[in-house]
């Protein structure tokens, strides 16, 4: 189940980070061709490992060759993306390009073929333990763990498009700030946190539990916890044939508890008010809340350290002139490798740690309300023996079903070891934000990484990334940047000017090359009437201006001394502003003073 959100999330990720440079090194029907082969490929690799398991009749086996074919299938997908630019057959004809969650979507659902292919040949050959589950019954089951991990952010991505195309007053302080933007995206993530479980449901095909018993146990133990939950639902999981149980949802009000049939026909009631105990400890520890904020914290951590780690990857790389991947494509790879690889690593060993050790402190508030353990193992070993699973067999997200029983006996030795294992969680979550709000503080605050690497490196690194990709405005535009910072407003003035020669509709190049010509002290480069024939293309090209164009625009009409004009944008770039409003501000007051 974990393993396929992984899968999903990496795809995503490449699927994000993929870079547009309006440059076709490969034709269309060659990246078709590609596309298609590499279906093939993994048709024949899944049917190899998967018959070879089947020969040997080892199903760990199975779950062996399972995890490799799927990160080849990463692997082919990301070559498919970065080396034969797959996403340029969308780009070509503007299916992908208009809005910014289409193209993932697109590559989401090449990738998800991969995927089918993968879990048909499993199931061909593994249809034994699959006992009268079908083929199209077990794919569904797959996409449905999958899938919903992968809602947040279409939700969330989906409503900044919309913010985007929304004419709305002062949607800048959303669009242009990282105040803004932060502030947007934890609204979005705390609703969509909030009403999912409801999506999530239908998505899974829950039903409302007929089995009287279960409903009994469920309303005797709420009111003996005080857990609160909307409604109580069964879940189709593999035809409800596997005992487990679950729980959706922050709030009680769109909080469901989920349980299989197996677990209503197999389980003795005391066993049933075991395993329900054990989904009320999530709640009651708040684990999902937590689950929330560990996985901010690695975005956090990301955020900060990305932007460093990527320019020390561009000074490593900048003498390497004969890379195969095209340069803009080379650091959206690298971006998208760091981001994926950091992602897996974080899920697999910090998430899994607090998975592992909140499961652990379920088990033991279930051992606490129920008085004794014994009724949890019993329902631990039911679900061993109905498996057909390895009791001992190592999991990176649960302790084994030997490690969970063992711990539970000894907590009926000792019931101390419950509140030191709570008190080990709590001491894991201050370490672990600690340690984020030194990473956080140290990578967005420090400028050490620019001091050594961009001044020092940077307009070598970009000047050989130019020489392999001539075409690439989007180099020449943050060469001009860097040369506004290391303050050389000729070069600056030289690589805006190229970016525009290339694509001339460039609404952040415009404004930048306007300031300069507007505002710089250098007679060579001062000249307000181009400033401003940039400035007013730069507005046209903007449906609706953002402050800092606005800004430039009221610079250059202050000091062309059209005075009721200039103070009529510069107030509009400070109704505008998110940040830096003592800036505007300040523009306001000597602007319109005259």
């Amino acid at each position: 189940m974990f393993e396929n959100i992984i899968y999903f999330i990496s795809a995503l990720i490449l699927s994000i980070l993929y870079s547009d440079q309006g440059i076709n090194n490969f034709s269309i029907l060659f990246s078709i061709g590609i596309l298609i082969l590499s279906y093939i490929i993994i048709y024949f690799i899944s049917d190899f490992f998967f018959r070879k398991a089947a020969l040997n009749k080892n199903h760990d086996l199975f779950k062996i060759y399972l995890k490799r074919v799927c990160i080849t299938a990463i692997l082919i997908f990301g070559l498919n993306i970065y080396v034969f630019e797959i996403p340029q057959i969308f780009i070509k004809y503007n299916i992908i390009s208009f809005i910014d969650t289409i193209g993932p979507v697109v590559m989401l659902f090449l990738f998800t073929v991969q995927m089918v292919i993968i879990w048909e040949r499993y199931h061909f050959y593994q249809n034994n333990i699959f006992d009268g589950i079908t083929k199209k019954e077990f794919i569904i089951t797959q996409l449905g763990f999958a899938l919903p991990s992968l809602l947040p952010w279409f939700l969330i991505s989906s409503a900044f498009d919309l913010l985007e195309l929304i004419p709305f007053k002062h949607k800048e302080i959303f669009t242009e700030s990282v105040t803004g933007q932060i502030i947007y995206a934890a609204l979005l993530v705390f609703t969509i946190s909030a009403f999912i479980p409801v999506i999530i449901k239908k998505f899974w095909k829950c039903k409302k539990i007929d089995d009287l018993e279960t409903l009994e146990i469920l309303e005797n133990l709420s009111k003996h916890t005080g857990v609160k939950y909307k409604q109580a639902l069964l879940w189709p999981i593999f035809q409800g044939k596997i005992i487990t149980a679950g729980v959706i949802g922050l709030f009680k009000n769109f909080r469901y508890i989920l349980v299989t049939k197996a677990f209503c026909d197999y389980l003795a009631p005391d066993e049933k008010k075991a395993v329900i105990a054990h989904e009320f400890g999530h709640i009651k520890k708040n684990h999902m809340i937590l689950y929330l904020l560990i996985f901010g914290g690695f975005i956090i951590c990301t955020y900060s350290l990305i932007e460093p780690a990527a320019f020390i990857f561009l000074f490593l790389t900048s003498n390497n002139s004969n890379s195969f991947i095209a340069g803009n494509n080379l650091m959206s790879l690298f971006t998208a490798l760091s981001f994926m690889g950091s992602f897996i690593l974080f899920f697999r060993y910090v998430f899994g740690f607090f998975m592992r050790n909140f499961e652990r402190q379920a088990d033991s508030y279930s051992f606490t309300v129920s008085g004794s353990s014994f009724p949890l193992v019993s329902t631990f070993r039911k679900i061993s023996r109905l498996s057909n699973e390895n009791d001992d067999e190592p999991n990176w997200h649960h302790y084994s079903i030997k490690e969970r029983i063992e711990f539970l006996l000894k907590c009926q030795m000792d019931n101390s070891l419950v509140k030191k294992h709570d008190k080990k969680v709590n001491s894991s979550l201050l370490i672990y934000f600690f340690i984020v709000s030194i990473v956080f503080f140290t990578g967005i605050k420090s400028d050490f990484y620019k001091e050594i690497i961009i001044k020092k490196n940077a307009e070598k690194i970009i000047l050989a990334e130019l020489e392999k990709n001539p075409q690439s405005f989007e180099l020449y535009h943050y060469l001009g940047d860097l040369m506004v910072e290391l303050e050389s407003e000729e070069k600056a003035v030289n690589a805006y000017e190229k970016a525009l020669t290339i694509n001339e509709n460039l609404p952040e190049t415009l404004n930048n090359l306007a300031w300069l010509y507007i505002t710089s002290e250098n007679k060579n480069i001062q000249n307000i009437d181009k400033g401003l024939t940039l400035i007013q293309k730069a507005c046209n090209l903007k449906n609706n201006p953002p402050s800092y164009i606005l800004d430039t625009l009221a610079e250059g009409l202050f000091r062309k001394n059209e005075f009721d004009s200039a103070c009529y944008f510069a107030k509009k770039a400070l109704e505008k502003s998110g940040d830096n409003k003592e800036y505007y501000a300040s523009q306001v007051s000597k602007i319109c003073i005259h």
